[in-house]
């Protein structure tokens, strides 16, 4: 891990004594934010009810999981390369920029996922880089709608989904 920010109350790691690959543990049951990022083969993990919020550009090989809260990505943040797995129960939201894709392997879905940055937020892109995105049967895609002024209906101007839900 490089940068600045508090990893919250816990954070440690764990190295499998061959790869050279650490496995980072962070989070705790209080919001925060990370600036930093992480680098080179590491794995992270996102632990804790609280809403860990990603602002810098991770450049690491390793998978990323959130098992418990949530990931918040700003605009401007990455997860690196390896693989991105969301835990049932927790929760992965923000902005990816269409000029800053996520550039994961893959992407796999068992709890929530919600453009955004916050749990009302009725606009925001999340750009999986035209990559398959796998939903369990415990994941959920939660999109915001908003009312038009002086209506009782929902205005959506559009949804866009690109690719083949099924």
């Amino acid at each position: 891990l490089t940068g600045k920010g508090t990893l919250g109350g816990y954070s440690s790691f764990s190295n499998d004594g061959k790869s050279l690959s650490n496995t980072w543990l962070a989070g705790n049951d209080e919001d925060f934010t990370f600036d930093g990022k992480v680098t080179g083969a590491d794995a992270f993990t996102k632990t804790g009810t609280g809403r860990m919020t990603v602002a810098g550009a991770w450049d690491n090989t390793g998978a990323v999981r959130v098992n418990e809260g949530t990931l918040l990505l700003k605009s401007a943040a990455s997860l690196g390369t390896g693989s991105l797995t969301v835990a049932a129960g927790a929760a992965l939201m923000g902005t990816s920029k269409s000029s800053n894709p996520l550039a994961n392997s893959s992407f796999t879905i068992n709890g929530t996922i919600q453009p955004g940055q916050s749990a009302t937020a009725v606009t925001g892109n999340l750009n999986f880089n035209g990559k398959n995105v796998t939903v369990g049967t415990t994941g959920r895609i939660v999109v915001g709608l908003r009312k038009s002024a002086g209506t009782s209906s929902p205005n959506n101007s559009y949804l866009t989904n690109i690719g083949t839900l099924k």
